[in-house]
């Protein structure tokens, strides 16, 4: 700064600041996003992005009650871990979208959303 002010020219419209291949998951403090690149069956690329939220600092044995099912909207197998009940009874009244419903009593699985047989929202079973 003793000579003066400093002067950049970038030419190039696709500047990167900073580019990492390898993140250190242990260095991930509260909020993680990572932006990237997917192709699908049939070859097209399509955008996805991965956030990672930690509130709490997670402890070496956990585990987690999760489950397989396959999207209806990319049919790809995603893995989700449900919101457990002891009964249908006990699950909030109005459910939230996208989030899975764990039946204790049964083990069954249930979506909250339309149900077009008696034009409702409702809980619905997923069969997972």
């Amino acid at each position: 700064m003793s000579k003066g002010k400093a002067v950049y020219q970038f030419n190039d419209s696709t500047l990167i600041s900073s580019y990492n291949n390898s993140p250190k998951y242990n260095m991930i403090k509260n909020d993680f996003v990572i932006w990237g690149l997917r192709k699908t069956a049939e070859g097209q690329t399509l955008p996805i992005r991965y956030h990672l939220a930690i509130d709490k600092k997670p402890k070496i044995g956990n585990t987690y009650k999760c489950f397989a099912y396959e999207d209806p909207d990319d049919h790809l197998i995603k893995y989700h871990v449900p919101s457990q009940y002891s009964s249908l009874q006990d699950f909030p009244k109005k459910g939230a979208e996208e989030q899975f419903y764990l039946d204790l009593s049964t083990g069954k699985i249930y979506t909250w959303g339309y149900i077009t047989t008696n034009q409702t929202y409702g809980y619905i079973e997923t069969g997972a």
